[in-house]
């Protein structure tokens, strides 16, 4: 978003980045960003390489998905006012750089496949943008028909889209209806609860478990009460390397030819129990002992996690 924002007033408001102000908007946002950048410089600048990088993901949109989940965002209903606060903001000069952003951001993640979310702020202030002026020229009369047409729009779209977009039904009624099949970030996390019992019941001596994924770990640091420390170097959770030295691991989604690598006397505990058919569904949950220490083992651990 900087990038086209800065661009903008480089182009059309010359005069502000040559205020004081701006300067000022300069210090304070270099200050708060001070602390990510050091975190960014210690750990490999990862935010850099992950972008450039991108690893598979569950949320992956073809570019139709990008536009029509974009446009949820926004309610279909206000998207005419969106599109109005865009009009809006590119005709007057000193608010271009401002049309600019909310009209190249979306276009930019468009083109390098990201996804709908990490555009959806910036349409935000369309929106307003295009607010502004509607109330001022809609008459009273225009006004009561507007907002009953909006209303009427919400209530529709709350009907079909919030048990998709909030897990507001009873799980037996989303899995009937078809709402967690939709969802595979619904499915995903399906059985947390039992997953961290499960567990729990196998990890008697061991110093530490190490999980094939986020959401794994997610699972057993939310619901793994009593559980050893948890690892895992999916994702960004592999910043958060624990600080242990026993060796005695239980890994979970791990297949023995996966992890010989950096584990020894890999015995099979048994297999994860989930109640709809998500990806953890089945992968093993097994016993082993680390080659050396967790922190020499993380690079092997690195590569033999799927990603």
């Amino acid at each position: 978003m900087l990038v086209p924002l800065v661009a903008g007033f480089a182009v059309w408001r010359r005069d502000v980045l040559a205020s004081r102000g701006f300067l000022l908007a300069v210090l304070v946002a270099g200050a708060l960003l001070v602390p990510n950048l050091l975190w960014e410089a210690a750990h490999g600048w990862s935010s850099v390489h992950f972008y450039l990088h991108p690893p598979p993901s569950a949320t992956a949109e073809t570019r139709p998905q990008y536009i029509n989940n974009l446009l949820a965002q926004l309610n279909y209903d206000v998207v005419v006012i969106a599109g109005l606060g865009a009009v809006l903001l590119w005709r007057d000069r000193r608010l271009r750089p401002l049309g600019l952003t909310v009209v190249g951001v979306p276009v930019a993640y468009l083109l390098l496949n990201g996804k709908s979310y990490y555009a959806g702020p910036v349409v935000l202030f369309a929106l307003a943008a295009g607010a502004v002026p509607l109330a001022q020229w809609a008459r009273r009369g225009w006004r009561l028909a507007a907002g009953g047409a909006l209303a009427v729009g919400w209530v529709v779209m709350l009907y079909f889209m919030l048990p998709t977009n909030l897990p507001v039904l009873p799980l037996p009624t989303a899995i009937q209806q078809g709402v967690v099949k939709a969802r595979s970030d619904y499915q995903d996390e399906l059985g947390w609860q039992a997953l961290a019992a499960q567990v729990g019941r196998l990890a008697g001596g061991a110093n530490l478990v190490v999980t094939s994924n986020y959401g794994e770990a997610s699972a057993l640091d939310l619901f793994g009460h009593g559980l050893p420390p948890v690892a895992s170097t999916h994702m960004t959770f592999r910043y958060w390397r624990p600080a242990v030295t026993g060796r005695r691991v239980i890994l979970v989604g791990f297949p023995k030819a996966t992890a010989s690598g950096f584990c020894r006397g890999y015995t099979l505990l048994g297999r994860i129990k989930m109640p709809t058919a998500n990806p953890e569904r089945g992968r093993p949950i097994a016993r082993c002992t680390l080659v050396s220490s967790l922190a020499a083992e993380w690079p092997q651990i690195f590569r033999a996690t799927p990603m």
